[in-house]
């Protein structure tokens, strides 16, 4: 995108047509849900392209990260219902709708839980005169006391003030915290979701926990459609 001069607002409604054109490629036919799959991969990576490309140029803009965060809630849960609806045409079970919308709400809520704190936040910050009661705007406060005093120091006005302590930096490791990340992770479902499609391809459908015409991709359906509730569940509990 950067070498070809391509914009990062593509790339952001590029997105929103791989999420979509991959979920429904998932109702078509086995090969079909194999090269969905693969679109939706796409859909992961141009999701990231986006925001460092944008960043990269210094053109970031509040409507398109708004639209970026629009076309999550619009794709996430579209993915699982559409395997959810190819999984019940297959099983003739309800349950599979059942996992579906489990995993889709689960999803949901979860961005909700870590964005609406935020939100909150921000909004009471723009605020102007914020009461006693809420004062969120000491923080702004603070941040500017900090940049007067970096400013008086250096006298350049345009210096950003240093952190007030060091920041240990985060790295995945061989634990429960990188463990869980992976077990839970979306877009690692996504490369997992084009394995099993392919693996379906040469596999013969089985019994699944009793229903007949059962599939690798039902057993990923269900797998996210329980790991991801209990995963929002011990948030809640957490935090």
């Amino acid at each position: 995108f950067i070498d070809r001069g391509l914009s990062p607002n593509l790339a952001t409604v590029g997105m929103l047509v791989c999420g979509v054109l991959g979920s429904a490629l998932q109702l078509v036919s086995p090969v079909a849900a194999v090269v969905g799959g693969l679109i939706l991969v796409l859909y992961y990576l141009l999701d990231c392209v986006d925001g460092e490309v944008a960043r990269w140029r210094q053109v970031e803009h509040a409507r398109w990260g708004y639209y970026e965060y629009i076309f999550h809630f619009v794709v996430k849960p579209l993915v699982f219902a559409a395997v959810g609806i190819t999984c019940w045409q297959q099983t003739g079970s309800v349950w599979m709708l059942g996992a579906a919308f489990s995993a889709a709400i689960a999803t949901l809520w979860l961005k909700l839980f870590f964005a609406v704190p935020s939100l909150v936040f921000v909004g009471s910050v723009l605020r102007q005169g914020a009461s006693g009661d809420r004062p969120y705007r000491q923080y702004l406060d603070d941040a500017a006391q900090r940049v007067a005093e970096q400013v008086s120091v250096s006298g350049d006005a345009s210096s950003r003030p240093q952190a007030a302590g060091a920041r240990e930096v985060f790295r995945l490791g061989f634990d429960r915290v990188t463990l869980r990340s992976l077990a839970t992770n979306f877009d690692v479902g996504l490369a997992l979701l084009v394995m099993v499609s392919a693996a379906d391809l040469l596999l013969p459908s089985f019994d699944l926990l009793g229903l007949s015409g059962g599939s690798l991709r039902a057993l990923w359906l269900c797998y996210y459609g329980l790991v991801l509730p209990l995963d929002f569940v011990d948030y809640v509990r957490s935090y």
